[in-house]
């Protein structure tokens, strides 16, 4: 196991976490976390976050605009998966909404075509059968897309009569 390196002094972890956060976009959790493992906790570690908000180092709504872009775009997450993973990391729900409004409603159902056509590619047919209907709608809630949004784009693809 890694041992966390101990910051010396409050300057010292100040610099340490405006490197972290210059690197890649993070969250107040994030900070918080690397912090505590550093040594560094309560008024101090209240002050650096504050440093940190105020010179535009760690910005949420920011933050969950490029979770959000990236999740979607690279791993095929849905708003659900997305929404849920912004909480565990105690985004507030304004800026989760605000997030979320980087998904464009047409390119999120076409995402939803996408796994599905890739999945059926093996078929001989360009349609799925009952099971294999059930198997590709687990798998997109399992990946957080929406059953009100999914149902309608696997009846596409359905076996027709």
């Amino acid at each position: 196991m890694m041992q966390s390196k101990k910051y010396l002094t409050y300057r010292d972890a100040l610099d340490a976490m405006q490197k972290y956060c210059a690197r890649q976009e993070k969250c107040q959790k994030d900070i918080r976390t690397k912090l505590i493992q550093g040594g560094i906790y309560g008024e101090d570690l209240e002050n650096i976050l504050a440093e940190l908000i105020t010179d535009g180092f760690i910005d949420e709504e920011r933050y969950a605009r490029h979770f959000v872009s990236g999740k979607f775009k690279i791993n095929k997450w849905g708003r659900l998966k997305i929404k849920q993973a912004l909480e565990m990391k105690d985004i507030s729900e304004y800026c989760i909404r605000e997030g979320l409004k980087e998904i464009d409603e047409a390119t999120y159902t076409e995402h939803i075509r996408h796994i599905i056509i890739k999945k059926i590619q093996s078929n001989t047919t360009d349609h799925i059968l009952w099971d294999e209907r059930i198997k590709l709608f687990n798998h997109l809630i399992s990946k957080g897309y929406e059953k009100d949004i999914i149902n309608p784009i696997l009846d596409e693809f359905a076996e027709r009569d």
